[in-house]
C-alpha cells in the first residue's frame, strides 16, 4: 500500500465531526469517542437515528424478513442526517462518520448522487459496509472528481460485520479513484478500538489533506 501526495483543500476554519451510531446504540455511547477524534476546536454532532427499538437504543433502520432495510426507515434516517448537515451549512468542514450501521449509512451519503447542502469534507466509517439502499443511489464517479478523504476501519475479528465487507467497500472506492484509506486491526466489533486511527486521519483532514492508503 503507497500513500499518495496529499492535496490541499480550500476550507481551513474549525470545523464539525458528525458522527452516527450502530443498530441498537444508545446515541450518546459514541459521544465521547466523537471528542476524543475531532480536531481542536472542532465541534462534534451526535444525532440520534429514528427507528427505535429498546428504551434509548436507536437504529437508523431496521430489516423486513428478507433482510433488506424498510424503506420508510431509511428515508427517515437521510432527513435526520439531512437536517443536521443542513444547520452546518457555511460553518466550516463537515466530516461525516459512523460505526456499524451508522457507518454505512455515512459510507452510503458519501458517495451517493445525492447533491448535499454542504459538501462533504470527507467521511469515515468503523466496522461498517457500503449498502445498497434505493434510497440513496450511488454515484462513485461524482465521488471520485470531488475527490474527497474515505476512511474504512475494521476489525479483523469482527464477528459481526465480516471484515471482507469493509476491505471490499474500500477496494471499490480505490478501483474507481476515490481516496480511500483502509486501516484493519486484530480487534473485534469495535468503535473504540480505532480511536487513534480516526484521530490520526481527521488530523490530516483538518490540515488540507486527502489521505490515500489503498488496500
Amino acid at each position: 500500500m503507497d500513500d499518495e501526495p496529499a492535496v490541499t483543500i480550500a476550507d481551513t476554519r474549525p470545523g464539525t465531526v458528525v458522527l452516527l451510531h450502530g443498530h441498537g446504540d444508545d446515541p450518546d455511547s459514541v459521544r465521547s469517542v466523537g471528542s476524543a477524534v475531532a480536531p481542536a476546536g472542532w465541534r462534534v454532532s451526535v444525532p440520534h437515528g429514528p427507528a427505535i427499538t429498546t428504551g434509548s437504543r436507536r437504529a437508523w433502520w431496521r430489516s423486513d424478513v428478507d433482510g433488506a432495510p424498510v424503506a420508510g426507515d431509511v428515508d427517515d434516517a437521510i432527513a435526520v442526517v439531512d437536517d443536521v448537515l443542513a444547520g452546518l451549512a457555511g460553518a466550516g468542514p463537515v466530516v461525516l462518520g459512523g460505526f456499524s450501521q451508522g457507518g454505512a449509512l455515512a459510507l452510503a451519503l458519501a458517495v451517493s448522487d445525492r447533491a448535499p447542502t454542504s459538501p462533504l469534507a470527507g467521511a469515515f466509517a468503523v466496522g461498517a459496509w457500503l449498502p445498497d439502499l434505493v434510497a440513496v443511489p450511488t454515484d462513485l464517479a461524482a465521488a471520485a472528481a470531488h475527490a474527497m478523504p474515505v476512511l474504512i476501519a475494521h476489525g479483523t475479528d469482527d464477528d459481526d460485520v465480516p471484515l471482507l465487507l469493509g476491505r471490499s467497500a474500500a477496494r471499490l472506492l480505490d478501483r474507481h479513484d476515490v481516496p480511500v484509506t483502509f486501516v484493519s486491526l486484530d480487534v473485534g466489533h469495535d468503535l473504540s478500538a480505532f480511536t487513534a486511527t480516526v484521530t490520526d486521519w481527521l488530523a490530516a483532514v483538518a490540515r488540507g489533506e486527502r489521505p490515500r492508503l489503498a488496500p
